[in-house]
């Protein structure tokens, strides 16, 4: 009110000042009551849809792989339809290798093309969000899991040739797979928020639920996987995946200053406005604004695209896991990492602050990291899962961060955030592929 005196703008009745408080009031809208529970389930839905056919398809591509071009008595014209019961070694070590190979690169190829498409892809919707609201990228994104899984039930249903699933991936890369979806729900969390530690968490619940889902999915994909094959375990990612897309379609929109008029190239510069122009920061050194956004690409580099290689990795020797055990490993994984990991969160925010909650998950990523990397057999792998406890915290953190570094009006830091994302998940596809087929090579000359 003190904003209006003196002025000749100044409001003629109290009414119209209070309109006019309540219309900034209602920029942020407070979505945290039952809204943002449908919202957190519908994610929670999400990931374990998406976490079921993504593992689905892993353990299929070795499986294909394995019986396909490897086995001297495999029939040409049919794909495997049978969990892994017997882990991932066979009784020759050099058969083994040049399975996992040939999985490896297929495994390349898939991400490759959805990748490519998912990045030009983040860059529209995240532009578009700002004219048409978060929900309909959001649906868009959902509707293409449905889409892109079942398609993959159809490919091992009727025995069609591992090339086909480059389809699949495509259609998932061109409704922005997982990327848009969590990228708008972030996005929301940041236009529901206000600018302190509850960002922080919030974003960090984003994750929780995620990682509830892929947690809920780990086990059970197990066991479908080895008593029904890889046909049901797609089915069932489906149908999860359109529960999803049901509560989602209840969720209201978090974004209430849409343009439709907004010109295309000025939002365009949201993305790259954070370099050259100081406005679109708060009072803070433009030095340290590009020091976090580097630190978090160092964040970002060691945990993105290790799921393909880290199940091959698996599933060979010496630690020759089933279906079933990769199945509770991810689910101790993520149960340890995700769920445990936010609850401390939100003790450490009563004495500590985001900086050096960071500390200790970089810490704690290191230790999880060179115990997975050095283990000689399964308990080592399970210990490295437990000692990454606080491992996956400096990504929503250094989201927070960024978010808050920049004016309220200028989110499209998370856009970019999520495009830096994609394109070193990009990258790190290729880097990890063939580092680990030389390492592979290596082993055998040993």
């Amino acid at each position: 009110m003190e904003a209006y005196e003196d002025s000749e703008e100044k409001p003629l009745l109290a009414s119209q000042i209070r309109e006019t408080t309540s219309e900034k009031e209602h920029r942020k809208p407070k979505t945290r009551g039952t809204q943002t529970c449908v919202m957190w389930i519908a994610l929670i839905c999400y990931s374990c849809g998406i976490t079921a056919g993504m593992g689905t398809m892993r353990q299929y591509t070795y499986t294909a792989v394995r019986d396909y071009y490897n086995l001297s008595d495999s029939d040409s014209d049919t794909v495997p339809n049978k969990g892994n019961n017997e882990g991932g070694c066979g009784a020759n070590s050099t058969s083994s290798n040049s399975n996992h190979e040939e999985a490896a690169d297929w495994l390349l190829y898939f991400e490759l093309i959805e990748y490519s498409l998912v990045i030009p892809v983040v860059a529209l919707c995240g532009i578009y969000s700002d004219f048409y609201g978060r929900k309909p990228f959001i649906l868009l994104s959902s509707i293409g899991c449905v889409l892109e899984y079942s398609f993959f039930a159809c490919v091992i249903y009727f025995h069609l040739p591992l090339p086909y699933l480059l389809i699949g991936y495509a259609i998932g890369g061109l409704t922005g797979s997982e990327h848009v979806l969590f990228m708008c729900c972030c996005a929301s969390t940041a236009d529901t928020t206000g600018d302190n530690k509850s960002r922080s968490f919030y974003m960090a619940c984003v994750n929780l639920c995620s990682g509830l889902g892929v947690s809920m999915s780990q086990v059970g994909i197990g066991f479908a996987i080895n008593y029904f094959g890889f046909v049901i375990p797609n089915v069932i990612s489906v149908f999860i995946s359109v529960i999803s897309v049901i509560l989602f379609c209840n969720i209201p929109e978090t974004y209430q200053n849409r343009n439709h008029h907004k010109p295309f190239f000025q939002s365009l510069s949201r993305f790259i406005g954070f370099y050259h122009d100081k406005s679109y920061l708060k009072n803070i050194p433009k030095w340290k604004f590009m020091l976090c956004l580097f630190a978090f690409i160092l964040c970002l580099s060691p945990f993105t695209c290790r799921s393909n290689v880290e199940t091959l990795y698996q599933l060979g020797e010496p630690f020759c896991f089933t279906s079933e055990q990769i199945g509770y490993y991810g689910a101790l994984q993520e149960l340890v990492q995700l769920t445990f990991g936010t609850l401390i969160l939100k003790l450490l925010h009563f004495c500590l602050n985001d900086e050096i909650i960071l500390y200790f998950g970089c810490l704690s990523a290191i230790t999880y990291f060179l115990m997975e990397g050095f283990a000689i057999n399964s308990w080592m792998i399970y210990s490295g899962a437990v000692c990454g406890i606080l491992s996956t915290l400096p990504l929503p953190l250094m989201k927070s961060l960024l978010s808050r570094m920049v004016h309220e009006d200028k989110q499209g830091m998370i856009y970019h955030l999520t495009i830096l994302n994609v394109m070193n998940m990009f990258w790190q596809s290729i880097k990890l592929t063939h580092i680990r087929n030389l390492c592979v090579s290596c082993t055998e000359h040993i």
